[in-house]
């Protein structure tokens, strides 16, 4: 509380300051009477009394008047004196609270968790800083597909205050773009329509205080524009917080015992001090091995166990250490080798082909059908193609007739192109192909390569600098399409996105024909380059989900997760680790998808065809942005607009010299009434 001293001089607050006592002293004093002459008898009663009227003082009697100018007089001095408190106020009369549910938001370092925290600040701010009329909205924020409105505007404090509660902890990473375009889209609505012909008018454009309750760990930093959203942030957590974490967890078969697995986990000391950290393994809830390891400060480290043979289970890790943060304390791995990858080929006959896929180690990870091009005019094409039957499939010098028939599946195209939408006009001459077709182009000869893109998976190890190719198409592909090689001529090799799938065109066959069929080497590449297997190798992994390690079932919370199961069943039930069960339901590409993968642990799937079959996902944090749980001081949208921790706060001083005055009047009609209607205490 500050009092405003500076009001009135020293001199003039003495003299104020002597008011009371005077006031007292005048009731100490007596009244000197004047002599008057009445007759002897009726005054003996009261001479004893009268011996003391000489006297200056008397006993001070209880006098209600008294009590009440001596209040009446504090309480303007105390207006004058103006007490008051500091504190924050609105700039508008919209408020935006944005709450960090993020996987961090469950460290402790604060004697309960951050979100815990973060709702008690929220709840304070609302009552505090809301005057009535002020609206308030809330948002729950995690990664992108987290961020969703826990209550629109309201100016029910009650109802800010109740659905505070209702957020729950995910076990997602932090992004903060996708809720500061909530909070930007709410906060400025034109118009909006709730799923009829009508549209419907919203709240006008308007300036908002925008709160962000959170530790600051965010992935990456949001280039947001803030427009008229006033941010402040408030941060959560501490600098001592202290966390050690697993940031790895892979079983892989042992290189030289390949009837082995091999487990490596890694884990790193976020905290500034020295740690011992004990390790334990389990498999299916039964410990299997134990260990124990020395951190020093930021320090990271690992351990490997050698398994026997093992072909189906679940692996758990968990480490024991004096930490704040206990999701990333546990991990989880699937050793299930029943899932495989269902590829087609279609092809005249080129043995470069069939070879690389029914070689003795391709059979163990995947069912390989080789077909001819007749096959795609079949009605069992196109039930496969509809269904997206299969995970991958390989078109060598070959192509459905139209766009439509382009199967729900990843697809590899060698010296052929995709087709292009011919609804458009059926009639015309020339079809003209939209934005999400391969332009036709014409084939050119001798292309050297100049450049490839060593950054993409499909790329990685290949080096094809020196091959030599004969005959290629020079590609035009869609927009946003990815080069993969280029030549002196344009590029031959391009990877795009049709739909959820991928589309990946090498515009140069691996074989030619002469026109009485016999076949030629149309490129080096496949004549001994090691490149060659290496390549087809990185196509499988990136488009058809092939690899050879035993954790490939593990995913992050939130990441979207596709399995492509055995079974004629639309549905499958999932239970989460915290026991909640949902409906995963059957995509248009055959494959079983979701993404509400809130938390670590198994996600179980079941068939209510066969409710013995069960598959198992693993969900792991691995994230070293939500593991180092230390508070950043402040938040930067971009490179210009940087918000330190608590500096937007709007101050206010909080005055009350206008209710003391109110109360001074109160007195002032309560004397008056005490006075004329003479009541006594």
């Amino acid at each position: 509380m500050n009092m405003a001293w500076d009001l009135l001089s020293r001199g003039q607050w003495a003299l104020l300051l002597t008011i009371p006592p005077l006031i007292v002293l005048l009731y100490f004093l007596k009244l000197r009477r004047e002599p008057l002459e009445v007759p002897s008898t009726y005054l003996w009663s009261r001479t004893i009394e009268d011996m003391h009227v000489n006297s200056i003082w008397q006993r001070l009697r209880r006098n209600l008047l008294l009590f009440l100018q001596l209040l009446l007089l504090l309480l303007a001095i105390l207006a004058c004196l103006n007490p008051n408190w500091r504190g924050t106020t609105l700039e508008d009369d919209r408020a935006i609270f944005l709450i960090d549910n993020s996987a961090s938001s469950m460290a402790t370092d604060m004697g309960r968790s951050r979100l815990d925290e973060a709702k008690r600040l929220a709840k304070d701010l609302i009552n505090s800083e809301l005057s009535s009329g002020d609206k308030g909205m809330i948002i729950a924020f995690s990664d992108g597909d987290g961020a969703r409105t826990i209550q629109s505007y309201t100016d029910n404090k009650r109802t800010l205050i109740r659905k505070l509660d209702t957020i729950e902890p995910t076990h997602r990473r932090t992004s903060l773009k996708q809720a500061l375009s909530f909070a930007a889209g709410l906060a400025n609505p034109n118009r909006s329509s709730f799923g009829d012909s009508q549209d419907v008018n919203t709240a006008a454009a308007k300036p908002a205080s925008l709160f962000i309750l959170s530790d600051g760990r965010v992935a990456e930093t949001p280039n947001f524009s803030l427009g008229n959203l006033k941010p402040t942030y408030v941060k959560l957590g501490t600098k001592e917080a202290n966390n050690v974490g697993i940031t790895a967890f892979q079983a892989t078969k042992n290189p030289e015992k390949p009837d082995q697995l091999q487990v490596f986990a890694g884990i790193r000391n976020y905290s500034g001090i020295d740690q011992k950290v004990s390790i334990e393994l389990f498999r299916d809830d039964k410990m299997i091995d134990a260990s124990e390891i020395d951190l020093g400060a930021n320090a990271e480290g690992g351990r490997e166990f050698s398994l026997g043979q093992i072909d189906s289970g679940t692996l758990r890790l968990e480490i024991e250490a004096n930490d704040d943060f206990d999701i990333d304390d546990r991990a989880y791995a699937i050793l299930d080798t029943t899932q495989r990858t269902n590829i087609l080929i279609v092809t005249q006959g080129n043995v470069f082909l069939s070879s690389a896929f029914t070689t003795e180690r391709m059979t163990k990870y995947a069912d390989v059908k080789i077909t001819t091009p007749d096959f795609l005019e079949g009605e069992q094409y196109l039930k496969d193609a509809a269904d997206g039957t299969y995970d991958l499939v390989i078109f060598d010098e070959c192509a459905p007739a139209k766009k439509s028939l382009m199967p729900l599946s990843n697809t590899v195209f060698f010296g052929a192109l995709p087709p292009i939408e011919t609804e458009n006009d059926p009639a015309a001459a020339e079809v003209v192909p939209i934005e999400t077709d391969w332009t036709p182009t014409e084939r050119v000869a001798g292309p050297s390569i100049i450049d490839t893109d060593k950054s993409h998976p499909i790329m990685q190890f290949v080096n094809v600098n020196n091959i030599l190719i004969g005959e290629s198409y020079v590609l035009d592909p869609p927009k946003g399409a990815t080069e993969l090689i280029d030549t002196d001529l344009g590029p031959v090799a391009a990877i795009a996105t049709r739909d959820s799938v991928q589309d990946l065109v090498i515009g140069f066959a691996l074989l030619g024909r002469d026109e009485d069929g016999s076949e030629y080497y149309n490129t080096t590449w496949v004549r001994n380059d090691p490149s060659y297997p290496v390549f087809i190798q990185n196509v499988l992994n990136y488009l058809g989900g092939i690899s050879e390690s035993e954790d490939v079932a593990i995913y992050r919370p939130g990441q979207l997760i596709e399995l492509r199961l055995d079974t004629a069943s639309k549905e499958l039930q999932m239970t989460a680790p915290d026991g909640k069960k949902s409906t995963v339901g059957r995509g248009r590409t055959g494959a079983f998808a979701f993404t509400n993968t809130d938390k670590v642990g198994i996600y179980e799937l079941t068939d209510s065809a066969s409710p013995e079959d069960k598959h198992r996902v693993a969900v792991n944090l691995f994230d070293e942005v939500e593991s180092d749980i230390i508070p950043v001081e402040e938040l930067a949208f971009d490179e210009n607009v940087k918000i330190a921790s608590g500096n937007a706060l709007q101050r206010t001083r909080r005055e009350t010299w206008k209710w003391l005055v109110m109360l001074v009047l109160v007195v002032l009609l309560a004397e008056w009434y005490i006075y004329n209607q003479r009541v006594y205490l």
